[in-house]
């Protein structure tokens, strides 16, 4: 939690500073072809522990297609329930969305569309960890590996912000769902309990939890973008 205060702390500064000389300038925004995005929200959860950074092209001047990658930036994550600790082997998540720009003022915009991505994590519990199956059985261990894959789908609307000639915010928010599937292998002092108590919460890390299911999803994001 210290390295990611002091990530936000850093982010936090430079924004201020760019945002500053942007706004001396008070310049109309340049409308441009290409927009580079960094997704500073998912640096507020814990178990996301990647940095999404995007590249939109308008394929029209009302149309808008983002490709996006997820940049691993922690590697010993807490999750959901504070007993346990996963330690990352290897991270990814790729995404894409269409937008469609149905206003487009001097300095906002608001936004419609969909997006979609995939995320697929290798990591360890050293210190326990249980899960629930399918059925709704829930098996216990001392230490595991873990492949996880989970698909995303959303509809999403949104409003960019201008705070200068090439500097501008995104607002998100939607709905959606996603499917988890996890691989649990390697599992040391195994132990089954067969019952259908299934409480789980799929925010922040309550999916880890989960062999395989499906979760509603709010695609909310918060982004720093600057044209091209």
């Amino acid at each position: 939690m210290l390295t990611r205060a002091l990530l936000l702390s850093l982010l936090s500064l430079i924004q201020l500073q760019v945002f500053a000389q942007e706004e001396k300038s008070k310049s109309t925004p340049q409308a441009s072809k290409y927009t580079l995005k960094a997704t500073l929200s998912d640096l507020l959860w814990s178990n996301t522990g990647i940095l999404p950074i995007g590249l939109e092209t308008k394929v029209h001047d009302k149309i808008g297609v983002t490709v996006e990658a997820g940049i691993p930036l922690f590697y010993k994550l807490p999750i959901f329930r504070t007993e346990y600790a996963k330690t990352i082997k290897s991270d990814m998540r790729f995404g894409l969305d269409v937008r469609y720009y149905f206003y487009q003022g001097p300095r906002h915009w608001g936004y419609v569309g969909v997006d979609g991505n995939y995320r697929r994590q290798n990591y360890r519990y050293e210190n326990g960890g249980d899960f629930y199956g399918p059925s709704g059985g829930k098996t216990y261990f001392s230490s595991a590996d873990v492949l996880k894959q989970v698909y995303t789908f959303n509809i999403i609307f949104g409003a960019q912000v201008a705070m200068g000639s090439r500097f501008f915010w995104t607002f998100q928010t939607g709905l959606g769902g996603k499917a988890v599937n996890q691989v649990f292998y390697n599992l040391e002092n195994k132990v089954n309990n067969i019952y259908l108590d299934r409480l789980t919460l799929p925010i922040g890390s309550g999916e880890d939890g989960m062999e395989q299911d499906l979760f509603f999803n709010l695609p909310w994001a918060i982004r720093l973008c600057y044209s091209l």
